[in-house]
């Protein structure tokens, strides 16, 4: 893997969906990702101090959820093993060619000796690595991974192209599967598959885990693209056709991601409403608010929402649709009593896609004051982000009350 392939991958990485999504908002994986290069680059360098530095970024790396922590610990151990590998084939290839030079016995001694000292250190930096991932996961309680924050579903999240908030381009993924049959031979790529088998059982399970795939995706697209470059065709304008393709679908298919997640990205308003959620509510309090909107709410204001697409739910399924669409009192406030929810949370995506003149919009305006009362902002604000409270009878609603 030379320069033409580390080139290749971080122009493939940069222009991933799910590199664009992460470090669009500056995401907890977007830290972890900072963390790990850097502790890397330090323990790469030849000089102690700077290796034993890289802890600080590692122990750093270990604070953003467990799978994160356990991804770190098996990329320290394949490249400890790869470090031991290449250093036990350097000492086989010296011993063949200073076969017959009398300073052999001390070149070998001390290669050796450096070789113990860099292995001992590298052991301390995973050994330590080890203790930070159980000691965050113990005292500080990270959670497994962090997420859903979308309703899950393996195909499109997958795919950005079909409508996923991340994931990987279609181009990419067929440049990823040319690559996975390019290269199932190579013993030196054998640790890559065996990242990718472990993490898809994760990534059926919990599909956050597609920062992590997009990585490995990244990874096999762009041997495949470099192996492409570098093979010899006989037909010289049919290269130039597969390059033209390949460049043209990746660049359209990253602008067309852009387009949309612009459209798609939480605004700073809507996150400071569901923050100022957060510290003016109580916690054991209920949220209403249209089912998308429900995995932002359970992270940024940390409270239950009512319904977060839970297909076999379907009491809870009805009464949502119910309580967004009717214009009848005598339906809206009997649900509203009965599932105990007390704050509504207006998104502009509602106001955009839900008519003012009827349904749970309507009856916000037309019974404001009586059953209903504005929290954030202190006016309306038409077509933007709202928090409401349902008023009932001797109950408190916020800390303020």
């Amino acid at each position: 893997l030379g320069k033409d392939f580390i080139f290749v991958f971080s122009l493939l990485l940069i222009i991933s969906p799910t590199f664009i999504y992460t470090f669009t908002g500056l995401s907890e994986y977007a830290f972890f990702l900072f963390f790990l290069l850097s502790g890397f680059y330090l323990w790469n360098n030849t000089k102690y101090l700077w290796k034993l530095s890289s802890l600080l970024f590692f122990f750093l790396a270990t604070n953003i959820d467990l799978f994160s922590s356990l991804f770190l610990i098996l990329l320290q151990s394949i490249y400890f093993y790869s470090k031991s590998n290449f250093h036990a084939i350097s000492l086989d290839e010296n011993k063949e060619t200073n076969l017959n030079k009398t300073n052999l016995n001390k070149t070998n001694l001390n290669r050796n000796l450096s070789l113990n000292k860099d292995g001992k250190i590298n052991l301390i930096i995973i050994g330590l690595s080890i203790f930070f991932v159980i000691l965050s996961f113990l005292n500080l309680g990270v959670p497994f991974v962090l997420g859903p924050f979308q309703q899950q579903d393996l195909i499109s999240d997958l795919i950005s192209d079909l409508g996923g908030k991340s994931g990987i381009n279609f181009f990419t993924l067929i440049l990823a599967l040319i690559g996975l049959t390019l290269t199932w031979k190579k013993k030196n790529l054998s640790p890559a598959y065996l990242v990718l088998i472990l993490i898809i059982p994760f990534y059926i399970y919990n599909t956050q885990i597609i920062f992590y795939l997009s990585l490995l995706g990244a990874f096999f697209a762009s041997v495949a693209l470099v192996k492409i470059f570098e093979k010899e065709w006989d037909l010289i304008e049919l290269k130039k056709i597969t390059y033209f393709v390949l460049i043209l679908g990746l660049i359209f298919s990253t602008l067309t991601y852009l387009d949309r997640v612009n459209k798609d990205m939480s605004s700073k308003d809507e996150i400071d409403a569901l923050r100022w959620v957060k510290e003016n509510t109580f916690l054991n309090q209920k949220v209403f608010a249209i089912p998308k909107q429900s995995y932002f709410i359970n992270y940024f204001a940390q409270r239950e929402v009512f319904y977060a697409f839970d297909l076999s739910n379907s009491t809870k399924m009805d009464s949502s649709n119910l309580i967004l669409n009717s214009t009848y009192p005598s339906i809206t406030l009997p649900l509203l009593d009965q599932n105990n929810i007390s704050i509504i949370y207006i998104s502009k995506e509602m106001h955009k896609n839900y008519p003012k003149d009827q349904g749970l919009l309507y009856l916000l305006v037309a019974l404001s004051n009586e059953k209903f009362k504005l929290l954030y902002p202190s006016e309306v604000n038409e077509g933007g982000v709202e928090v409401w409270r349902y008023i009932r009878e001797n109950s408190k609603y916020t800390k303020s009350d």
